[in-house]
């Protein structure tokens, strides 16, 4: 079993496959299955991964182009951690989004930009 808290957007969500209800914000214990893992920090993609057109490697994993035309690409992970923007570890800070600041910004230590 891992705890896992859940970031919103609802006030709450039902998990069917354990029968957990989960509110925003206090941590519910799921099988390891279900929690699975975060995605991974964005690297740059090798040669042979970046497809025609872009979009996604070869095996399924994001592509995302910077302005210099470097390829990034990541683990997208899996299960209920892969959904960034609604679940985590618990005290887990909240990773930088490619459509936010995007993967080569710089975020000072104290987490503000500007």
């Amino acid at each position: 079993m891992v705890a896992v808290e859940y970031l919103g957007p609802s006030a709450e969500v039902y998990l069917p496959q354990c029968g957990v209800l989960a509110a925003r914000g206090e941590p519910v214990e799921v099988p390891d299955e279900v929690a699975g893992r975060a995605p991974g920090p964005w690297r740059a993609a090798e040669p042979g991964e970046v497809t025609p057109g872009g979009g996604w490697t070869a095996i399924g994993w994001p592509l995302h182009q910077l302005g210099d035309g470097t390829w990034l690409t990541r683990d997208p992970g899996e299960g209920l951690l892969a959904q960034e923007d609604a679940w985590a570890l618990p005290g887990a800070a909240r990773p930088v989004q490619v459509g936010e600041s995007g993967p080569d910004a710089v975020v000072p230590a104290n987490g503000q930009e500007g």
